[in-house]
């Protein structure tokens, strides 16, 4: 009886053993976009213990960015060019997890590699004081580049990037350009002003897109408590400008 009792505590020893093996074979890593006054960290998953964790620059970020085949989850090509500029190398726990503080970093665009043995993982880390906004239509798109400090608008190089690049424009003096996009398209829109990489999505939601545009006046601008209020208004459809009659309205 004690030797079955061993042997399936073994047994269950091996099998928990082997089912956290199995679980937790690779490198995950986690980042952000940073502004160059904040501490950048880099977060990790890996393999309980010791771990090796580079910083590296990017030395071309305009042939890693422009060259993604995949913007909405950008990698880091095995040809990069890059200089490493810290290396250091952390004990993971029984959880596997940690987070390392690399401290406030230049602009840029930065590699973090991490290895632990054969398993090895890489992230794309972008340090950036320009902002970049998108405003989406159904066919076009307006770009605004600005300082993210100070506010002023910044003549930037702005890029579509569609399963590649499509369009390259650059914004005018008010930080603002215009590009052709495909409806149907989920693009990324990338922004250079010197050394300062900005990304951002444009999709269009059709669903949020106004279908009614309405007018509305009352009869005075100010009444007493107790006045009888009388108002007239107007509604037009969105798109076409056409007036919308003989239809119920509710009226709040």
């Amino acid at each position: 009886m004690k030797n079955i009792v061993r042997f399936l505590l073994v047994a269950a020893f091996l099998i928990s053993f082997l089912t956290v093996s199995a679980q937790q074979k690779s490198i995950y890593l986690y980042s952000r976009t940073y502004l160059p006054n904040q501490d950048a960290y880099i977060e990790f998953n890996a393999p309980p213990g010791n771990i090796t964790i580079s910083l590296e620059r990017v030395l071309e970020p305009d042939v890693v960015l422009l060259g993604q085949k995949n913007l909405h989850k950008p990698v880091l090509p095995a040809n990069a060019k890059t200089r490493v500029i810290r290396r250091v190398t952390r004990r993971l726990s029984s959880d596997g997890y940690d987070r390392y503080n690399f401290g406030k970093l230049p602009v840029g665009i930065y590699a973090v590699r991490a290895a632990r043995g054969q398993t090895k993982a890489s992230i794309l880390m972008i340090v950036t004081d320009l902002g970049l906004v998108v405003k989406r239509a159904p066919t076009k798109a307006l770009t605004y580049s600005v300082n993210r400090f100070s506010g002023t608008p910044k003549i930037s190089s702005v890029w579509i990037w569609d399963s590649g690049i499509k369009d390259q424009t650059l914004s005018n003096k008010d930080g603002v350009a215009e590009l052709e996009v495909n409806q149907k398209s989920n693009p990324v829109f990338l922004a250079r002003a010197g050394n300062s990489w900005a990304l951002s999505d444009g999709s269009w939601n059709s669903y949020e897109v106004t279908k009614i545009k309405g007018y509305i006046y009352t009869d005075r601008p100010v009444y007493r408590p107790g006045h009888h209020v009388e108002f007239k208004g107007t509604l037009r459809d969105a798109k076409s400008l056409k007036a919308i009659a003989a239809k119920d309205v509710s009226v709040s």
